[in-house]
């Protein structure tokens, strides 16, 4: 779970460290209410060691606060994602 922007900072400088040429690309995106949002996407990048290219789907669920994002939780299953959110696929 990353929270604020230190949260975000943190997140991205966590991936940035073993990846490079790091993208997201987003697929589907939700509002869940009025302050949660939810985020299925594709990460890709190459790796800095082996510079083997790799995709993976990931989710997330955004919190916003003053409509700022306060929290990010990121899942690699999309059941855990959804039920999360408070949705269904």
């Amino acid at each position: 779970v990353y929270r604020g922007r230190a949260g975000i900072g943190r997140l991205w400088a966590e991936l940035q460290e073993d990846i490079e040429e790091l993208s997201l690309s987003v697929s589907d995106i939700r509002a869940v209410g009025e302050d949660t949002v939810f985020v299925a996407a594709v990460g890709a990048g190459r790796g800095k060691r082996s510079k083997a290219r790799a995709e993976e789907p990931i989710w997330f669920v955004d919190t916003f606060r003053d409509r700022l994002i306060v929290r990010v939780e990121s899942y690699a299953d999309s059941a855990q994602a959804l039920e999360a959110a408070g949705l269904r696929e």
